[in-house]
């Protein structure tokens, strides 16, 4: 394939429409000259995808503009070469028919002679590639970029902020906090609050709050940042789960034992003082 004489056909060719087509088709195929380039009909049908009979009549118009030199049987085992003239005039060669005329009806037809790759050429049916500009590209990358999401961008400006009240100087968001952000949500299956709430202890923690200075780092040791404040939120309140009863620490069901039993005893005092005014009426 030459990507220069592709380039003379699009900006310098007097060809148009299917006619172009096919010389493109031969240029993919040709040296940098222009030459050497020896495709078979069958070949040019598939990668323009064009009839025969009309890429047949499109190389017989691009000839008499002298913009296709046709050598027939020039090629290797006998096959057509073909010349893209980019600097215009007449071919070298007379006109030829670019393929031989259709075979009578039921007569034998010879098998057609694969086409042998050359240097700088192509495989047997390459696909035509056309360089796409640089403003197509770029809108194309512009295109692909992730609309901004308002539960991301909370997240981001939340530790941006944290680490900026620290003294710190406030870190830049960029593509890297955001993908963060989006995975903890969408992937780790964490709820905003949840990230709010982690990014406010470890911001206010002694040894975190200089560690954790960006949401990749702060997704990466969230796990280890999570278990560690349960654990101390344990240890500040150690009577969790006991309550007071009579200057004792004990669990709420024992302490309702402790109730009940009192309460049973009250009443067997009570009913033990009713009998003995009783009898001794």
């Amino acid at each position: 394939m030459s990507v220069r004489v592709m380039q003379w056909v699009w900006e310098k060719s007097q060809s148009k429409g299917t006619d172009r087509l096919v010389l493109l088709a031969i240029a993919d195929c040709a040296s940098d000259d222009g030459g050497n380039a020896y495709p078979s009909t069958a070949t040019l049908v598939a990668k323009t995808g064009l009839g025969e009979r009309t890429v047949q009549d499109a190389m017989k118009r691009l000839h008499k503009l002298n913009e296709l030199a046709i050598y027939r049987n020039a090629g290797p085992k006998g096959c057509n070469r073909y010349r893209v003239q980019m600097q215009g005039g007449a071919a070298t060669a007379p006109p030829q028919e670019p393929h031989p005329a259709d075979p009578a009806p039921g007569a034998a037809t010879a098998p057609q002679t694969p086409q042998i790759p050359h240097p700088g050429g192509a495989a047997t049916a390459p696909r035509t590639v056309l360089e796409p500009s640089i403003n197509h590209q770029k809108s194309k990358a512009l295109s692909s970029e992730p609309a901004a999401r308002p539960d991301v961008e909370r997240i981001c400006a939340h530790l941006a902020d944290r680490i900026a009240e620290d003294g710190s100087k406030r870190p830049e968001i960029n593509k890297g906090w955001r993908e963060a952000a989006r995975l903890m949500l969408d992937k780790d299956r964490l709820t905003e609050k949840q990230i709010h709430d982690c990014i406010d202890w470890c911001q206010s923690h002694e040894f975190w709050s200089d560690k954790i200075l960006s949401l990749p780092k702060l997704r990466m040791r969230f796990v280890q940042l999570r278990k560690q404040a349960h654990n101390e939120q344990r240890r500040s309140t150690p009577n969790r789960g006991f309550v007071e009863h009579n200057g004792q620490r004990l669990k709420p069901n024992t302490a309702d034992n402790f109730d009940l039993i009192a309460q049973l005893r009250e009443i067997d005092t009570t009913t033990r003082d009713q009998l003995a005014i009783e009898g001794a009426a």
